[in-house]
């Protein structure tokens, strides 16, 4: 009010102002200015940052998903849940970058924040399924075979409909409470995927929490069943790396949570160093698929052509 209170409208229409305020402002200008190229350069290094990380994670996923695809030495059940598991997140991952780049408001930002919230949403449920089925290998009091091509079959045909279903579902839900509260559709309002921070917390830092502590409650007690029964040094091959798989799952979604929790934090603070750890996360999440499933010696030797000891499939 003071401010106002120094400024004058003549009659003329012409706007006395004490010069003392006109000093102040002008240098408020004069200031904001010179931290705008700042601001500008971290804003840069932040996308450069983010498409080298995303571009490196998508070449990683891609390559894995290749060689899964080239070696049906490698189809096995676990296998074809670690196809779906990597081609979700390369999908993920490839909304996000679209999303990024789509003008606001508009038809196609809506579509691309839903198609964006889904993909992320069925890269979760696989990651869930994927250390589901390992935990069901452990914990079953006898061995499960699913060598035939009509039982593969059947077991993707279900899990791939409970994860088609539960990521819809969730986006359904989004949808519906968003037009009955607020008469939108909780997409591309502001950025190209969900509309506010609350929705982000709800509809996606929810089920990942979930997905993370199932993950993990699965790992804690195929531990302790190895233990009990100490025959963690008897595990044959198979049972060896599918113990790997549970952890790597656990590994996964712990980053993917974090990933996200760092995203919220960062742009509810705008804390530009959590933004830069939140970049290095999601790009992290390929580069370790790629070096679990594809930088080891039983893929070596396949792409060699080197004696490959063939275990028994176990699923």
């Amino acid at each position: 009010m003071s401010d106002i209170n120094s400024m004058l409208l003549t009659g003329n229409s012409e706007l006395n102002i004490c010069i003392d305020i006109l000093d102040k402002y002008v240098n408020k200008t004069r200031s904001s200015s010179t931290n705008r190229p700042m601001d500008g350069v971290l804003y840069v290094c932040g996308n450069v940052l983010t498409y080298i990380c995303l571009s490196a994670s998508e070449l990683c996923l891609f390559i894995t998903l290749i060689t899964y695809l080239v070696f049906a030495e490698l189809r096995t059940v676990p296998g074809i849940n670690n196809i779906f598991l990597t081609l979700s997140l390369l999908l993920a991952q490839l909304a996000l970058i679209m999303a990024s780049n789509v003008p606001t408001p508009s038809a196609l930002c809506t579509y691309t924040g839903i198609i964006t919230h889904f993909l992320w949403l069925w890269h979760f449920a696989w990651s869930f399924l994927c250390s589901l089925h390992m935990f069901r290998v452990f914990t079953a009091k006898t061995r499960i075979f699913l060598g035939r091509n009509s039982n593969v079959c059947s077991h993707v045909i279900k899990v791939m409909t409970f994860s088609l279903c539960v990521s819809v579902s969730v986006v359904a839900l989004v949808i519906v409470s968003s037009h009955l509260t607020s008469h939108t559709i909780g997409y591309g309002k502001k950025t190209c995927y969900l509309d506010s921070a609350f929705l982000i917390g709800v509809a996606m830092v929810a089920p990942l929490s979930l997905v993370f502590m199932c993950n993990l409650t699965f790992l804690v007690i195929t531990v302790v069943s190895i233990h009990r029964v100490n025959t963690l040094l008897t595990f044959d091959a198979m049972k060896k790396e599918q113990y790997q798989n549970l952890i790597l799952y656990v590994k996964l979604s712990s980053v993917t949570s974090v990933y996200w929790i760092a995203t919220i934090v960062a742009e509810a603070v705008d804390s530009d160093v959590l933004r830069i750890i939140s970049i290095l996360l999601n790009g992290l999440q390929g580069v370790s698929i790629f070096i679990s499933y594809t930088c080891n010696k039983k893929v070596y030797q396949l792409y060699f052509k080197t004696p490959l000891l063939q275990d028994s499939s176990l699923s």
